[in-house]
């Protein structure tokens, strides 16, 4: 059964982030993830975390001017330093808030002067630091798979590569994060994907889309990604969009979707004679 959590970089937008943990509390929550503490002190975010109860599961290392546009440094051959750097800074956050992993978004190719191959290999050299440092304190080190629709260039952007990389850089610690709603973009055949690589898969994010409004949106929604999720002894992270509810609606027959704004409720049920259920 999935341990769900709180995204507070997603969710409970409406306040501020130190706020957002008592709103996760309030809402049901155990567990808590983000994108990024290090805008505030540890103690701060300690504070927060511990006063409300909650658990932290995951957030990112370092990721470089994301403002900006950068999504992660990790294959930067010019931020190798910065990104090591980083790498300590996280573990001090992860310490302090025992958090058992952590997550490393790879970064977005320059339109030139980089190579795929020069950006592979220093990737693959970051993660083997990466992984080994993390190790040493109990913690485990994700990648995750990007889209290149809403991120374009980001240079792991399938289940295929990741699992390359996996196996490539060699080192029991380091796992998969895997964002249901990315990889949907990317390549579809979600359920089986994650059922063909689940020991690989140590964290999963839903996006929960509340309204269907076409044939090609409810393919991101299928029940048997629902019933894996169930089926599968894992931690999962979810985001939930709980500030946009919308009535339900129907446009074809045997497809219903209901969405519920609160998140100690937040669900999607799809009701359809054309989607084939993993047993569970």
């Amino acid at each position: 059964m999935p341990k769900l959590a709180a995204n507070l970089t997603m969710m409970f937008t409406e306040v501020d982030f130190l706020s957002r943990f008592k709103k996760a509390k309030d809402a049901g929550f155990k567990g808590v993830e983000y994108l990024l503490p290090y805008d505030y002190s540890v103690e701060e975010v300690v504070n927060a975390l511990q006063s409300n109860g909650l658990t932290q599961v995951l957030f990112n290392l370092p990721s470089g001017d994301m403002p900006n546009g950068e999504r992660g440094i990790a294959c930067l051959p010019d931020r190798i330093d910065e990104f090591r750097n980083g790498v300590d800074e996280a573990i001090t956050y992860a310490k302090a808030l025992n958090c058992s992993q952590l997550n490393c978004l790879a970064g977005r190719l320059p339109e030139e002067g980089l190579s795929v191959s020069e950006a592979h290999g220093v990737f693959i050299d970051n993660l083997r630091f990466a992984a080994q440092k993390l190790d040493a304190e109990n913690i485990v080190l994700l990648i995750e798979m990007i889209n290149t629709k809403d991120v374009p260039a980001f240079f792991l952007n399938t289940t295929a590569q990741a699992l390359e990389i996996l196996e490539e850089v060699n080192h029991p610690n380091l796992k998969i994060q895997y964002d249901i709603y990315h990889m949907q973009k990317m390549e579809g055949e979600l359920a089986l994907t994650m059922e063909a690589n689940i020991d690989n898969i140590k964290h999963m994010q839903l996006w929960i889309i509340p309204v269907v409004t076409s044939r090609v949106q409810a393919k991101s929604i299928t029940p048997s990604c629902s019933s894996l999720l169930i089926s599968c002894p894992m931690k999962a992270g979810s985001v939930v969009n709980t500030h946009r509810p919308q009535a339900p609606k129907r446009d074809w027959d045997g497809l219903r979707t209901t969405f519920k704004s609160n998140c100690r409720h937040a669900r999607i049920n799809v009701l359809t004679n054309t989607i084939k259920r993993i047993s569970i």
